[in-house]
């Protein structure tokens, strides 16, 4: 797996608190596979397997961290 970019680096380090991966009502908060999260929060957090990007969900759709 390749090392986190710079910006993904930063984006990593914000996190304080890690909330546990699937929320009480089902959701996704993180999670590192081949396929995005079918029910993700706005502000979750996936890795892309396949491209080996960092993407963060804005409630609508997945945007790359670069």
């Amino acid at each position: 797996m390749k090392k986190l970019t710079k910006n993904q680096k930063k984006v990593w380090d914000r996190l304080t608190y890690v909330p546990p991966a699937i929320t009480k009502d089902n959701r996704w908060a993180y999670s590192a596979s081949h396929s995005p999260p079918a029910s993700a929060m706005p502000g979750s957090i996936y890795f892309d397997m396949n491209t080996e990007k960092m993407r963060i969900f804005d409630g609508t759709s997945w945007k790359v961290v670069v």
